[in-house]
């Protein structure tokens, strides 16, 4: 329902088959039916990438998208914006150096401002 709810605030009719999908591509298939409270917080991060994903962006812009993660999370959630990136573009903002570097094809850094 979280999901379908994205594409039915723009007017259009979810197909629950391009759901299952989706959630399979960022592996939470298993838990489609259940509620957005009984999910741990990078099951919400990977179901908040499948509504962004399930509108067909071009561009995703991800704030932050590691910042409430236990490490081994993080780096799931990186590798599937990773990729996502091969055919879209992808803008992480994260403070995480080490991740960026890992994951990024390229990096640019603010620094005093």
């Amino acid at each position: 329902e979280n999901i379908a709810l994205a594409l039915e605030l723009q007017g259009q009719t979810p197909e629950h088959q391009v759901i299952s999908d989706f959630l399979a591509r960022v592996g939470m298939q298993q838990f489609q039916n259940r509620k957005i409270n009984e999910l741990s917080g990078g099951q919400k991060q990977r179901v908040a990438i499948v509504r962004a994903l399930i509108k067909n962006p071009e561009i995703i812009l991800a704030d932050e998208p590691t910042g409430n993660l236990d490490s081994q999370t993080s780096q799931q959630v990186l590798s599937i914006l990773k990729q996502l990136s091969q055919d879209r573009l992808v803008v992480v903002v994260s403070h995480d150096q080490e991740s960026a570097y890992q994951f990024a094809d390229r990096v640019i850094e603010f620094k005093d401002g």
